[in-house]
């Protein structure tokens, strides 16, 4: 996999939790984008094999999943006040992305309640 920053800005291989295409909401439509979910973070990119990532959304433990109603498979991942809208081709695609992001978020939370417990 091509190496990409991650959210605290250091570069480097991250593994990919789950990756593959998705529709990326943007500001006037909808594009094919491909995803990889890491450990820390769901970064996409304008095609597979790209070095540098064109945007990401860091996966914490306040990190939450929302179903988006205004199109069928799409789903928001919010953290703070960043979103990103992505929109999967197929129900078996909808459902192991957004229970892989969920897996993440639940164990970002509970790698925090460690630290602070």
């Amino acid at each position: 996999m091509a190496a990409a920053e991650d959210v605290a800005g250091t570069t480097g291989p991250l593994p990919a939790i789950l990756e593959g295409k998705l529709l990326k909401r943007g500001s006037v439509s909808w594009k094919g984008r491909h995803f990889v979910l890491s450990e820390s973070a769901l970064s996409y990119y304008a095609k597979a094999g790209e070095a540098k990532s064109r945007g990401d959304i860091s996966i914490t433990g306040q990190s939450r999943v929302s179903d988006f109603p205004k199109r069928v498979h799409a789903f928001q991942v919010i953290t703070g006040d960043k979103s990103l809208t992505v929109c999967a081709n197929s129900e078996e695609e909808y459902t192991e992305w957004k229970d892989a992001i969920k897996q993440r978020i639940e164990s970002a939370l509970k790698a925090e309640d460690e630290l602070s417990g």
